[in-house]
């Protein structure tokens, strides 16, 4: 993958102008892309053998991610059955092993593609959206990834015929790609953040940071926040489903150029998941009616500390729809997850386009290239952006 001739990413460029007058198309058939990908399989001088959607068992899938899906040794993204089982659902799955052994043999790779709806300049186009791409370290380094997504896109057009796909690389490509995110982090358990080295900083400033952190300014007084997760909420009604269903679609509509349309089942589904959790924002009004100003979805995804063996747990805002400013949201949505003691830290990315610092944001080091295959379509800035990762 070192190799700019052989990097993927550097002969598969995303092709894009800055007209956003023009419409979103395809660039080559699906019939073309199949016989493109079978000659990129078949020059490829690493073999694989793979299955689709086996193994079942979500214990094996989670395991492999858990243990493969990060580059970095020093810390391991901890996911657990119920929201890689949210990304299984309408997916193809592949497991991937070496030519050499019997397909029983050892898993050495792995990779999803959740079907979804993805609207561009309105315009709906049928899509995958790719995740968990995970390889067995030992494996790395031998341009196995873009034989992979090769293989993959293949079975999609074969299983489901859909040429295009929508995944975050962290490489460069040729042509500009359509967005670029960084993570922000809103700290909250500041103990544990040092503790994890999450904070790395001297030992006796962890006092400054509680002062500074664990101290919440209430800049909306007249909304409280009603907390939905499977966990303690069993039964949420499908009225205030088909709520949050249809302002969730009309919020992207409006705000972004690009983003995934969401059914009214797959709303549902996210309340049936442990890992996710809910927020909505309400305001009684002087009649005493109940309106919901704002909703915020976060999925929790906890980190390990590979040298302490210690984790500390992240919210990573997922979705919502927003009256207010978001700043503000997240401050008044911190300081009642301290409260509830629920999340360490808070992480988002800055598609959400938080302009001020009420909500003491970090900016973190880490960030995604989102990357569109098989599509030409207009650069789309991160904050018109509104579609989220992993």
């Amino acid at each position: 993958m070192n190799n700019s001739k052989s990097n993927y990413w550097m002969t598969r460029p995303l092709k894009v102008d800055n007209n956003f007058n023009e419409k979103p198309y395809q660039i080559i058939s699906n019939e073309e892309l199949l016989i493109k990908v079978q000659n990129d399989i078949n020059k490829h001088p690493y073999k694989l053998l793979y299955t689709i959607n086996e193994p079942k068992d979500l214990n094996i899938i989670c395991e492999f991610i858990n243990k493969n899906y990060t580059n970095d040794e020093n810390i391991k993204s901890i996911y657990k059955t119920d929201i890689i089982k949210y990304y299984m659902k309408d997916a193809l799955i592949l497991c991937f092993y070496p030519k050499k052994n019997k397909i029983k043999s050892k898993m050495i790779g792995l990779i999803i593609a959740k079907k979804t709806k993805l609207m561009i300049n309105q315009l709906e186009f049928n899509s995958v959206e790719t995740n968990f791409l995970s390889i067995e370290p030992k494996f790395r380094g031998k341009n196995i990834a873009p034989l992979i997504i090769s293989i993959l896109t293949k079975e999609l057009i074969l299983q489901y015929s859909i040429g295009i796909s929508h995944y975050t690389i962290n490489n460069p490509i040729k042509s500009p790609h359509y967005c670029l995110k960084y993570y922000f982090h809103r700290m909250i358990n500041i103990k544990n953040l040092f503790d994890t080295n999450f904070i790395d900083d001297e030992p006796n400033k962890l006092n400054d940071y509680i002062k500074i952190y664990n101290h919440f300014d209430n800049y909306l007084p007249e909304q409280h926040i009603i907390y939905f997760n499977k966990k303690i909420t069993q039964k949420i009604s499908d009225d205030l489903i088909n709520l949050i269903y249809l302002n969730i679609n009309s919020y992207s509509k409006y705000k972004y150029k690009i983003y995934e349309y969401k059914t009214f089942e797959q709303i549902k589904d996210l309340f049936d998941i442990e890992s996710f959790h809910h927020f909505l924002f309400i305001e009684t009004n002087e009649k005493h009616h109940l309106k919901i100003k704002n909703y915020i979805c976060l999925n929790q995804i906890d980190i390990l500390n590979i040298n302490t063996n210690l984790s500390y747990s992240n919210g990573y805002i997922y979705m919502g729809f927003y009256e207010n400013n978001l700043d503000i949201l997240i401050e008044k949505l911190t300081e009642y997850i301290w409260k509830i003691k629920l999340f360490d830290l808070i992480t988002w990315t800055d598609f959400f386009n938080i302009s001020n610092s009420y909500s003491k944001a970090v900016k973190g080091t880490g960030f995604l290239k989102y990357y569109l295959f098989n599509i030409k379509t207009s650069v789309i800035p991160y904050d018109l952006n509104g579609l989220i990762t992993l």
